[in-house]
């Protein structure tokens, strides 16, 4: 067998021990603490708050001067407020009474107008659907264009604003 372990020695063991397990249970809390931060497990349906505007109406919020038509009908229009209220994104889709080019054409300098810059532009060339994605500071709409086999073009506008 072995030599018998010197006092020092042992202190040195029991020492070494001692830290691990320290160093362990630090990580252990800063895993909790970092997994607690991004929502657990599930992120979703228990994180988000959905209202449903009346039909044919718009929700409360969303930026009227984003539908450059004249009193389309509304399909659909909701909002859904993310992480306690500090992100909203309201949407509405609506039949448009326009080509997709005419509205590509009017969405574009309407952006560029308005202080949004583009960072994905919306091409009709790649018809069924294409779309513009544009942000102004902590702004961001997302406008996608969808033609059906009848020609009819479907406007959906989600805009985020973060508080």
């Amino acid at each position: 067998m072995g030599q018998p372990q010197s006092a020092e020695e042992h202190r040195w063991g029991v020492s070494q021990i001692v830290t691990a397990l320290v160093v362990i249970i630090v990580l252990v809390v800063i895993g909790f603490w970092l997994y607690s931060r991004v929502g657990g497990p599930s992120v979703g349906s228990d994180e988000q708050d959905i209202v449903i505007a009346e039909a044919g109406g718009v929700v409360a919020g969303f930026p009227a001067d984003l539908i450059r038509e004249d009193a389309p009908v509304v399909e659909e229009s909701y909002a859904i407020a993310y992480q306690g209220g500090s992100i909203s994104q309201p949407v509405v889709k609506y039949a448009s009474k326009r080509t997709l080019a005419e509205n590509v054409a009017d969405f574009g300098p309407y952006l560029v107008e308005n202080g949004w810059e583009i960072i994905r532009e919306a091409d009709p060339s790649i018809a069924p659907v294409t779309s513009f994605y544009a942000t102004r500071g902590r702004e961001e709409v997302n406008i996608t264009f969808i033609t059906d086999d009848s020609g009819i073009v479907t406007v959906q506008i989600a805009y985020v604003t973060k508080r």
